[in-house]
């Protein structure tokens, strides 16, 4: 450790950068999942409103 504290062990910033990933991961995903889930939505709306047509 040095006077700053900015100096890690090497696992530490390891593990530091794979939850942060995995954390990006995650996030990407559930927009990934929401974006896809309205675009189904408002898919599905437009179908019901040919038909009621």
């Amino acid at each position: 450790m040095d006077k700053n504290g900015l100096k890690l062990a090497p696992e530490k910033t390891e593990v530091v950068i794979l939850s942060g990933i995995q954390k990006l991961t995650s996030l990407v995903v559930k927009v990934f999942f929401a974006v896809r889930m309205t675009e189904a939505v408002s898919t599905t709306k437009r179908l019901v409103n040919m038909r009621s047509k």
